[in-house]
């Protein structure tokens, strides 16, 4: 049985870093992570170089007191055994300016601090477990009841000869290791884990080519994220940008007795990004008083509409960072024309993008069309969308009519599946028509929808502190073999 517990090695010129990750692991030992070597200098990181043999893969600093962390990484570059193994770069606020350098050189990953434990060893994971060959460089999914359900890689590339598969995998990860953001809440000055099991991945946009109830299962969806937990026990924030500026309907999904209206609207926050903080942001949030959910308020009033066409690409993006900085989960609503400003804008920015569909061709086409505008957004900005794009099939006619055959949607979406099929239910517009909420309700279609949530957050606390909501062999799972 191949040993499956990835050993790493962290050098950090804070002891308290180290401690912090030392001490997560110890009390997650369903991670499958083993701390086995620490370093706080350059001089104690060169003195263990005989345990580096046992190491998988190694966590740097950026800076260290007697010298700096790519020193370090290219030290393991020039030997020919060390230089195979993954290696995660952390930068704090400081030192931003060597994420480029990192980038360049090739590191697996970059985390600016503090950054989530959740997204700390799910990377350590992916990384880990490829160079011990345990799993092979294929898109994860927790979904793994579902053979169809995960996500295959992209065509392959055009290559006339197989190359050797580490050089491989070090050739392309050179230029374009992911860098994490920090997350939410974590405004410490001290550059240490935060040991939050959310991952850093925090706004989450939906699209649609037409009408596909994608706003009333974005409004499901922020149902079952408010009742999720930290490690703590804390219930995490969830906040809704309704984006769909030509027909804004998310606030008449709620029971309007249960809304807190603020004075200000979405279009204010535009007008003032310049000044943009908290504060801005604060004063155009509705709030539902049931279950804490806010909305960023897009009123529907057709005096507005002139002003959707002078909204910025640069506007737009600060206030995606300042809601990033905010919540736990943003949710994002968007309008059907993927062409728009606002669309092309999103798809960029967001960490992950949603695509609705309902069980009829046209559908397809028109999805297939969003991800054309994908790709060619990834050929102009150098930046991989397409991986962080997922399918959604709501409204699932299953054994009552004709659906949507899964090889076709194959085909057409670019060799991608679905990760969850909702089910039709014929009494869901009854659920909407009485301002309540299916995911709430006995409706047939909470499983999936909390499918979903739990695609958002695969890490949320079900059990208590300290306990992911995925037993050991469902997060195993997370890493799915190619066929």
């Amino acid at each position: 049985m191949s040993d499956t517990r990835v050993k790493i090695f962290v050098v950090d010129n804070q002891m308290k870093f180290i401690d912090s990750v030392n001490d997560f692991l110890i009390d997650s030992p369903q991670m499958h992570i083993d701390l086995i070597g620490k370093a706080v200098t350059r001089d104690e990181f060169m003195n263990a170089r005989e345990s580096f043999r046992k190491v998988d893969l190694f966590v740097l600093s950026s800076t260290l007191p007697d010298g700096a962390g790519m020193e370090l990484y290219n030290f393991l570059q020039e030997n020919r055994t060390l230089a195979e193994k993954p290696v995660i770069f952390t930068v704090d606020k400081q030192t931003r300016g060597q994420i480029s350098v990192a980038q360049e050189a090739g590191v697996d990953h970059v985390f600016q601090k503090p950054f989530s434990a959740g997204d700390f060893c799910k990377r350590i994971l992916y990384h880990g477990l490829i160079y011990k060959g345990v799993i092979e460089g294929v898109k994860y999914s927790i979904f793994e009841d579902d053979p169809l359900s995960y996500v295959e890689d992209a065509p392959e590339s055009k290559t006339s000869q197989p190359q050797d598969p580490r050089k491989e995998r070090k050739e392309e990860r050179k230029g374009s290791p992911k860098v994490s953001d920090p997350p939410i809440h974590s405004r410490m000055e001290q550059p240490q884990i935060e040991t939050a099991p959310t991952m850093s991945d925090k706004l989450f946009a939906f699209f649609s080519p037409k009408s596909t109830g994608k706003t009333t299962l974005i409004s499901n969806i922020a149902q079952s994220l408010i009742r999720s937990k930290n490690n703590q026990g804390e219930y995490l924030s969830v906040c809704i940008l309704d984006f769909n500026f030509q027909y804004p309907t998310m606030t008449q999904l709620f029971d309007q007795e249960e809304l807190e209206f603020p004075r200000q609207t979405i279009y204010d926050v535009f007008l003032d990004t310049a000044y943009m903080d908290e504060e801005l942001i604060e004063n155009a949030l509705v709030e539902h008083r049931d279950s804490g959910i806010k909305i960023l308020y897009t009123p529907n009033n057709v005096d507005h509409l002139p002003r959707v066409d002078m909204i910025t690409k640069d506007e737009i993006e600060k206030v995606l960072l300042q809601v990033r900085e905010m919540f736990d989960f943003v949710l994002i609503d968007t309008h059907n024309d993927i062409f728009s400003t606002v669309n092309s804008t999103l798809l960029e920015y967001s960490d992950r993008n949603y695509i609705v569909l309902e069980p009829d061709y046209t559908t397809v086409i028109g999805g297939n069309k969003i991800l054309q505008v994908i790709q060619y957004l990834e050929d102009d900005r150098k930046r991989k969308i397409n991986d962080d794009t997922y399918l959604i099939l709501n409204k699932d006619t299953g054994k009552l009519r004709n659906s949507l055959n899964d090889e076709t949607v194959y085909k057409f979406m670019f060799g991608k599946r679905f990760i969850t099929r909702i089910p039709y239910d014929p009494d869901f517009n009854s659920y909407v028509n009485r301002a309540e909420f299916a995911f709430l309700s006995g409706s047939p279609t909470r499983s999936a929808i909390q499918d979903v949530a739990d695609h958002i957050n695969p890490f949320s606390i079900d059990s208590g502190p300290g306990h992911s909501r995925f037993n050991i062999d469902q997060i195993k799972s997370l890493f799915k073999r190619r066929k």
